[in-house]
């Protein structure tokens, strides 16, 4: 068996010892403490291996609050109880919150106590420092009304950090505004005091720790979710972030810094797996959100604390309803840093879920407290590393979601904090009798060291090593010879790289308070094969080349062949990869196949030239040019007489490409198109095409003009092409038309009982009337118009198969109100008749119409006449009975009718 020197730090003081232990058995208990109204709100494990415990006792009497201070051997033995009280209070009102041990192996405790005299529910928050048996060595009291010590930490100048709310008792668990944090000097001084808020909230901080950069990182409350505060050293916000979500509660309980640097924080959910759940919240260094983990059972879970545990995982502390055979139970859940729950455990409850307290011990388990189901008695138990105490411990079962939650920046600032003053604490003994319920000294068990990793690698490949070791070890030390790290301690190493060959060691040294283990292990690094290629790596377009790579025994392609040569037909550029193995090792190459275009030849356009004319024709995009004349520039100049064609052939790059140009011979022919007949008032385009220019008798000189003339007009348009001129003449035929004219007899108001009105127009050779409803022809000139209601009645009027004309008129129709009728039954029984309630009535504007059974609930609403009532409520049928309508309607003629009443459904 080993030995190991363990770095042991003061939980207050931050004093570090070297201590060199033997490997010890982790000792488990169940066990309850008994005197009067005891419960524990704070519990620690000491320097000396035994445990120290705070909160408060009714041990004066009903409805008298003392605080309480238990210290407790390496056995869980009682060495002293202490009470703590204001003697000047009418009625004592003092609870302890928190603890921690100091450097001189004392403690220094933080709470509230009530104020002198007779001041009922007025209570101050209260600082001491008592020696290692109890006996107070300083006290401090803040002179603000209502304010508590809800958690203190040590600082690295020796001092402590305190977190000091407004209120009173349970209030404290989770804060949600008028929060201060308090800097004390190792005398009990105040050296500085603020509370933070931005211009809509004043933050709630239920938790905080210092970084190793002497700045703190708190956690607390704000409305509607969570805050997350990064503090200097003298107080200074140096930047915050809220988070937000429809679930989230006003919560920030606990928070822990993670491998990353980042940081885990516990918060309160609404009911998302049961009626209440606990999350844990992961943000980067800079607060930034990352994910969410929601836990629970299908019962309520509340409270949640964190702890990082030696090991590199986290334990989360609450409360739970969920765990089997018990009322209200301490709850113990260990994740990984991804947020992955690795064990759930449930302990004998208590009866306040904000009385659980906790702490890691030494030799990686878990010392928690609560009040027991006796008022009388609180509970303490201890585990070992697996959360087991071996006594009553209950596997439950905890489910797990992901959640996603909005992160703001808020602006936040200080305000000054509140002063202290001296205060007179009486200090008496307490009497407390010790139950053990189970108690287990198991064997202590050094761990076993293994791991698992390649033994065979390729030179700058990287690799992971997986821990495996065995016997819960609670740290990790690697060293890696010649790679691209030489040690790490932590049980999963980043990626290991490798950059030369050869032989190297890989050694890991684990270790737990029992003691240590180690194992060394060789991995042989190869190296690649040396790759080379060959082949036309330039061709032109349409042509094949052959690649061939060598250097292996085996060759991927990145076109799937697996040959050593391929051969490629590519149509542009392109690069072609190789992966060649020599049955262990990789290596790649690559090569760019340069394509050069097969047509590359630019010549001059087709072209037409008059009789006798001459024309210089240029070619580019090469650098050797072959016409069919004989000639070896790029440029030409012919004379045909005829239509000819040239022929060039030209060279770039390796290849070879050919053109041809046309020059044709003789005159130009130009041509008019466009719209003939028009109606008056109208415009047609007219485009000439057949030469290249064009002069129009209207003086424009583009190839279309758009005309609109008031008569019948012949256009004309005039080209040149080199001497070549021809003229086009193009006519427009103009049809005039005249606007129909609609008139009514006798009058345009008819009413709906079978009034009549006869449309006019006078005699037309063509006309179509619209719409159809209610007229007595379509396609006469005076048509006899019976609407039903208020209508427009239009007339085409077509003089040719393109010009036509459009008026309208409307006949206004006056439609009778009459009355509202509300059915008082109606039987929706799928038979067809009076399956729906509705509201009948002509001119209704405006309608709400509401329904309600007998008991008050509305069943049915509406604000639309045409929307019924089908005796459902929440889409399900409803029995027979009788229900009662309200009714408000606005007539179109501005009238307001009121009706209620009632409405019997039968099935």
């Amino acid at each position: 068996m080993k030995r190991s020197n363990k770095t042991q730090t003061f939980l207050c003081a931050l004093t570090i010892s070297m201590l060199s232990m033997q490997a010890v058995a982790q000792i488990t208990f169940e066990e309850l403490f008994k005197f009067k109204r005891a419960t524990p709100l704070d519990v620690k494990q000491t320097e000396d291996l035994g445990y120290c415990i705070t909160g408060y006792t009714m041990y004066a009497g009903f409805g008298n609050f003392d605080m309480f201070l238990m210290r407790l051997d390496d056995t869980s033995g009682v060495k002293w109880v202490k009470r703590y009280y204001n003697a000047a209070a009418f009625t004592h009102g003092d609870w302890a919150y928190t603890l921690c041990e100091a450097p001189d192996s004392g403690f220094v405790v933080g709470g509230h106590i009530a104020a002198s005299g007779f001041n009922p529910g007025t209570s101050y928050a209260v600082i001491f420092k008592t020696d290692k048996n109890g006996n107070l060595a300083w006290e401090k009291e803040l002179n603000v009304p209502n304010i508590n010590i809800s958690k203190i930490i040590p600082t690295m100048d020796k001092g402590y950090l305190a977190v000091g709310g407004y209120g009173s008792g349970w209030s404290f668990w989770v804060n949600t505004g008028g929060i201060s944090l308090i800097k004390f000097d190792a005398s009990g001084s105040i050296q500085w005091s603020y509370q933070y808020s931005d211009s809509s909230f004043t933050a709630g901080i239920s938790s905080v720790m210092q970084l190793p950069d002497s700045s703190y990182i708190a956690t607390g409350g704000a409305p509607g979710g969570m805050l997350l505060i990064n503090l200097s050293s003298s107080g200074n916000v140096q930047w915050a972030r809220s988070y937000g979500g429809s679930k989230l509660k006003p919560s920030g309980n606990d928070i822990t810094r993670t491998t990353d640097g980042g940081y885990l924080i516990t918060a309160q959910v609404d009911s998302i797996i049961g009626e209440g759940d606990f999350c844990v919240v992961k943000t980067d260094v800079s607060g930034n959100f990352q994910w969410t983990k929601v836990f629970g059972t299908s019962k309520k879970e509340e409270a949640p604390k964190i702890n990082k545990t030696a090991e590199g995982n986290y334990i989360l502390h609450g409360e739970s309803y969920g765990v089997p055979g018990a009322w209200e139970a301490i709850l113990g859940i260990k994740i990984d840093d991804t947020g992955k729950m690795l064990w759930a455990k449930g302990y004998r409850g208590g009866i306040h879920s904000e009385s659980v307290s906790k702490d890691v011990t030494k030799d990686g388990g878990l010392i928690m407290a609560s009040q027991y189901y006796n008022s009388d008695t609180f509970y303490l138990v201890k585990t070992d590393i697996n959360g087991i105490s071996g006594c009553t411990d209950t596997s439950i079962t905890i489910s797990d979601t992901s959640l996603t939650f909005i992160s703001t920046i808020p602006t936040i600032t200080k305000q000054a904090g509140p002063k202290d003053t001296l205060i007179g604490l009486t200090v008496s003994n307490i009497t407390a009798t010790r139950i053990i319920l189970c108690y287990k000294n198991q064997p202590a068990v050094i761990p076993n060291a293994n791991f698992s990793g390649d033994s065979v690698m390729c030179i700058g490949s990287c690799m992971n090593f997986t821990d495996l070791s065995i016997n819960n070890p609670s740290s990790w030390k690697w060293k890696f010879t010649g790679a691209s790290i030489s040690t790490f301690n932590g049980k999963t190493p980043p990626a290991v790289c490798y950059n030369t060959s050869g032989n190297y060691t890989v050694s890991l040294t684990v270790s737990n308070a029992n003691g240590s283990d180690s194992i060394t292990k060789t991995i042989k690094v190869l190296s690649v094969p040396a790759v080379a290629m060959t082949g036309n790596t330039t061709i032109c377009s349409g042509n094949t080349t052959r690649l061939k790579a060598s250097g292996g025994t085996s060759y991927k392609w990145n076109t799937g062949a697996t040959t050593d040569s391929i051969t490629i037909t590519p149509s542009v550029t392109k690069k072609y990869f190789v992966t060649v193995s020599n049955g262990i090792c990789a290596d790649n190459d690559s090569v760019l196949v340069t394509v050069n275009p097969s047509s590359f030849l630019m010549a001059a356009k087709d072209t037409v030239i008059c009789n006798g004319k001459t024309i210089t024709l240029t070619a580019s995009g090469a650098t050797s040019y072959q016409w069919n004349t004989g000639e070896i520039t790029n440029a030409i100049t012919v004379t045909p007489s005829a239509t000819t064609t040239y022929t060039i052939s030209a060279k770039n790059k390796g290849c070879n490409d050919t053109a041809i140009v046309v020059v044709t011979v003789g005159a130009i022919n130009i041509l008019i198109n466009g719209e003939a007949n028009i109606c008056s008032g109208k415009s047609t385009t007219l485009t000439a095409s057949g030469g290249n220019n064009y002069l129009w008798s209207t003086g424009e000189t583009a190839n279309s003009i758009q005309v609109s003339p008031a008569t019948k007009t012949t256009f004309s348009v005039t080209s040149s092409t080199a001497s070549c001129t021809d003229t086009a003449y193009f006519t427009v035929n103009v049809q005039a038309t005249v606007l129909p004219v609609i008139s009514y007899s006798p009058d345009t108001m008819i009413t709906s009982d079978g009034d009549s009105v006869q449309l006019e127009t006078g005699s037309y050779p063509s006309l179509l009337w619209s719409p159809a409803l209610g007229l007595s022809c379509t396609n006469c000139n005076n048509p006899v118009a019976k609407p039903s209601k208020t209508t427009t009645y239009c007339v085409q009027i077509t003089y040719t198969n393109v010009c036509a004309e459009t008026s309208c008129r409307t006949v206004y129709v006056d439609i009778p109100c009459g009355e509202i009728f509300i059915p008082t039954a109606f039987s929706p029984n799928n038979d067809g008749v009076n399956e729906i309630e509705c509201v009948l009535g002509n001119c209704i504007a405006t309608l709400h119409f509401s329904i309600y059974d007998r008991w008050g609930n509305k069943v049915f609403e509406t604000t639309d006449p045409q929307t019924c009532w089908d005796g459902t409520y929440k889409g399900k049928l409803m029995n027979s009975s009788a229900f009662i309508y309200y009714m408000e309607a606005t007539l179109t003629s501005g009238e307001k009718i009121t009706k209620k009443g009632n409405i019997s459904l039968i099935r």
